[in-house]
């Protein structure tokens, strides 16, 4: 089993690399081997035949796929929604691209300071390199150049950074010794919470999951604080971006209860955890989501998660559903 990080990716979900290369079955005979149920409609145009688990099951959770193209860089998945007496097996709609590992995505890339960043406090924006440090070409897979940046307090180098979104930044090739000058995205709450002093600029390329080796120390004054205050955006947003978001929040609800349903193993599985970083790997490969349901879930209460909130959980997607009808 691969380490977190070190797993291919379809889409933004880990699999297991040796279930990529197996021969496969046909679908319903698989869930009828695991001992769920499919739903049929989800399966209409679906491929009958080549089906394999992507993620051993786990509790009640497991993923499902199977490749599209002869060349196996396409595949369908499904997932199991638990159920009250049974799993119900899902089949998504669209065609998902199957990528290398984070890990090898991200091997030639560092980040790294440009000599302007020695300014300091006087600075306005803060911007990082990410240098090609290979001999070839590097070339993004659906890759975003998306950093953002999280202030500590001086040589604390454990940081947490919430739910992000990895941006529209699209990652451009670099040749060898090139690189990319790119903004760091600082939540523009994180101000707000800051009182004068020297902080550590930590940076994270999203996506990648790529850690900077060595923070900037920033000298920050009451004026600098005001200024990126004052600066915060408040934009209107459209419909398109108001369904988006009402849509993320149902997905993030119907994960609760996914997570609920496997709350003795999600228990188990972050207990075992040495790290925060380590934790959500783990529940994204139990529950087979990506980074931002991970962190949602991870930041739960108990409360939350309990099984028997399964239906406040439910009434709060009837909720957000109704209003979406309306937008």
């Amino acid at each position: 089993m691969d380490s977190p990080g070190d797993s291919p990716q379809i889409g933004s979900v880990d699999v297991d690399r040796d279930a990529l290369n197996q021969k496969g079955a046909q679908l319903a005979q698989l869930i009828e081997d695991l001992g769920f149920e499919l739903d049929t409609e989800s399966a209409s145009g679906a491929p009958t035949d080549g089906w394999r688990v992507l993620r051993h099951p786990s509790g009640r959770t497991t993923l499902l796929g199977a490749p599209v193209s002869s060349e196996g860089d396409s595949w369908r998945l499904a997932t199991v929604q638990p159920d009250i007496e049974a799993g119900i097996v899902r089949v998504h709609p669209e065609t998902t691209r199957l990528r290398p590992s984070r890990a090898d995505r991200r091997r030639p890339l560092e980040l790294r300071w440009p000599a302007l960043m020695d300014t300091g406090s006087d600075l306005e924006d803060f911007t990082i390199d990410i240098f090609n440090v290979g001999s070839t070409r590097w070339l993004p897979n659906d890759d975003t150049f998306h950093v953002i940046g999280v202030f500590t307090k001086p040589d604390v180098t454990h940081f947490d950074y919430g739910v992000v979104n990895s941006g529209k930044s699209k990652a451009v090739p670099l040749d060898p010794q090139e690189y990319a000058r790119v903004p760091i995205h600082i939540d523009p709450k994180a101000w707000a919470d800051l009182e004068p002093g020297n902080y550590d600029l930590h940076t994270v390329l999203i996506g990648l999951d790529l850690h900077g080796t060595v923070p900037l120390r920033v000298g920050v004054s009451a004026e600098m604080i005001a200024r990126h205050v004052a600066r915060a955006p408040r934009p209107r947003r459209t419909v398109t971006e108001r369904r988006r978001s009402v849509e993320t929040q149902v997905d993030q609800i119907r994960s609760l209860i996914s997570a609920g349903a496997s709350l003795a193993p999600l228990a188990q599985a972050v207990s075992a955890s040495a790290t925060d970083e380590d934790a959500l790997a783990r529940i994204r490969d139990l529950l087979a989501c990506d980074e931002q349901t991970a962190q949602a879930i991870y930041g739960s209460s108990l409360r939350v998660l309990r099984p028997g909130n399964a239906a406040t959980l439910q009434q709060q997607i009837d909720e957000l559903t109704r209003h979406l009808d309306k937008t």
